[in-house]
């Protein structure tokens, strides 16, 4: 069993590796729309909300990224009214 679960664990590793974002994106709405079109209300609740904090997480990872390129003038200042 323990091989299996392995397996399924480097299985997973490879999928994340060549699925960007925006096509988990893609893929969470036509579940959603699916759900909806099937009448699985709670399912598609699940998905919206999935889909919601996968957007929420790249705007904020963006905004890290573009914070991390403008210089860190913030801690210095931070650190000297600190002492």
């Amino acid at each position: 069993m323990q091989d299996h679960d392995t397996f399924r664990s480097a299985e997973n590793n490879d999928l994340e590796a060549t699925v960007t974002p925006d096509e988990l994106l893609d893929l969470i709405e036509i579940a959603l729309q699916l759900a909806m079109r099937l009448g699985l209300a709670r399912t598609a609740s699940h998905l919206f909300m999935a889909c919601d904090t996968l957007g929420a997480a790249e705007t904020e990872a963006q905004q890290w990224s573009e914070n991390s390129h403008t210089g860190n003038t913030d801690g210095a200042s931070r650190n000297a009214s600190d002492g």
